[in-house]
């Protein structure tokens, strides 16, 4: 019986730390810039293009927690971006697509028609690389 009662006291033991340090999280910090998604990726002239935008705001890192860093100093007010350029680059020229505001949560969203004055190949929006497809013939 002493085996079992040794063993009992390893099972409170463990579980008392268990309890005490499962709960805690390890710090982490964030500084992930504005992130762009564009879809389709491969696209015709004149059709439907979506770019979703996400973290556009104007906070450089948003890393501080709620006090704003040390000695509780405070946080910067943080607000959404205004007037987000969106544009298509293709052999070396910008064709400009829409400007965008963001949300109070940072985000945006928009659909609008891929200029029928691009030619097939390789294309960017801002960032993002897509895929001019032929146009369809009239």
């Amino acid at each position: 019986m002493p085996i079992l009662r040794d063993l009992g006291r390893c099972v409170v033991v463990v579980g008392m730390l268990a309890g005490l340090f499962g709960g805690i999280r390890l710090a982490s910090a964030s500084c992930t810039g504005p992130l762009l998604r564009v879809e389709p990726r491969a696209v015709k002239p004149g059709k439907a293009l979506t770019i979703t935008g996400k973290a556009f705001s104007n906070a450089p890192c948003n890393d501080q927690g709620e006090t704003g860093g040390c000695f509780g100093s405070r946080k910067p007010e943080v607000e959404p971006i205004r007037g987000i350029e969106l544009s298509v680059f293709q052999g070396g020229r910008a064709v400009p697509l829409a400007t965008v505001d963001a949300d109070i949560n940072y985000h945006f969203e928009i659909t609008v028609p891929l200029p029928s004055t691009l030619h097939p190949g390789s294309a960017v929006v801002n960032n993002i690389p897509i895929e001019v497809l032929p146009a369809e013939n009239p």
